[in-house]
C-alpha cells in the first residue's frame, strides 16, 4: 500500500478550498435550540444520554426504517464503533 504524506494531503485540500483558515461547519439554528439547551441544563442532564438523545435515536430509526440507532458524540466515534461491530482488527484494511 502506498503511503501519502500529510503535506501532500494538505496541498490537495488547499487546491480545493485555498490557503488560510476556514470554517469546517457553519452552525444552523432553527429557533428551538436555546429552549432545548435550557431544558437540559435545568434537568442537570447535559450528556451523551438523556431524553433528547433518546428522541433523536427514535427519529433516526423511523427515518431509516431500521431496528436500532445509536447516537455518538462525533464521526470518529461512529467509525470506531462501526469497525468494532464488524470485528475489524488492527492493521486490516
Amino acid at each position: 500500500m502506498k503511503t501519502i504524506s500529510p503535506r501532500v494531503i494538505v496541498k490537495q485540500i488547499q487546491k480545493v478550498i485555498g490557503k488560510g483558515s476556514h470554517q469546517l461547519h457553519e452552525p444552523y439554528f432553527s429557533g428551538k435550540e436555546i429552549k432545548y439547551l435550557n431544558d437540559t441544563i435545568k434537568k442537570n442532564f447535559v450528556s451523551s444520554a438523556g431524553a433528547y438523545v433518546n428522541k433523536f435515536e427514535k427519529k433516526i430509526v423511523k427515518y431509516t426504517d431500521t431496528k436500532f440507532a445509536v447516537a455518538v458524540v462525533n464521526g470518529t466515534q461512529a467509525i470506531y464503533i462501526s469497525l468494532k461491530a464488524c470485528n475489524v482488527q488492527r492493521n486490516e484494511e
